[in-house]
This record gives C-alpha cells, sequence and structure tokens, in this order.
C-alpha cells in the first residue's frame, strides 16, 4: 500500500517491517510505545515519511510478489523433496 506499518515485536511481523525503514516495531502489548509509534508517524518529518513509504512498498513488492512467493514454493517443494529421497 505504500504505508509505514507500526507492528509488535512478534515471529513474522518482524521480518517484514524492518524497524525505521519501512515502518515501526514496537514491544507486544505495549500501549504506551504503540501510541508513541503513531504519533512519531504523524509528526514525522514529510522526507523521511516518504522515504519509509517508498521503501515499504519496495519491501512489500519483493517478498510478495507473484514471481517472490513462486520462487519461495519451488524451494520449498526443492527441500521436500530432496529430504525424501534416500
Amino acid at each position: 500500500m505504500g504505508i509505514p506499518a507500526i507492528t509488535s515485536a512478534l515471529s513474522g511481523s518482524v521480518e517484514i517491517v524492518e524497524d525505521g525503514q519501512t515502518g515501526l516495531v514496537v514491544p507486544p502489548g505495549d500501549e504506551a510505545k504503540l501510541c508513541q509509534a503513531l504519533e512519531s508517524l504523524v509528526l514525522i518529518a514529510p522526507d523521511q515519511f516518504r522515504r519509509m513509504k517508498t521503501a515499504a512498498r519496495q519491501r512489500a513488492l519483493k517478498l510478495f510478489s507473484p514471481a517472490s512467493r513462486v520462487k519461495g514454493r519451488l524451494e520449498c517443494y526443492r527441500k521436500a523433496i530432496h529430504n525424501r529421497l534416500p
């Protein structure tokens, strides 16, 4: 979507969101840090917000494009076949 994300530091999300680059990562269950993160995105300098926004979109396209998803699936199949061979 081209919008910096705010996520909790949980498995999966921290592999997608790069703290300070494509969004912000806060500790799970920490409402104060979540509020601070929301506030910081609202008050962030416009040029820095644009950089984060662009980086977020590029990362999403890289990680979730049809080509990268197919590549990931093929690698999974290769590993499964390799592990199954005697």
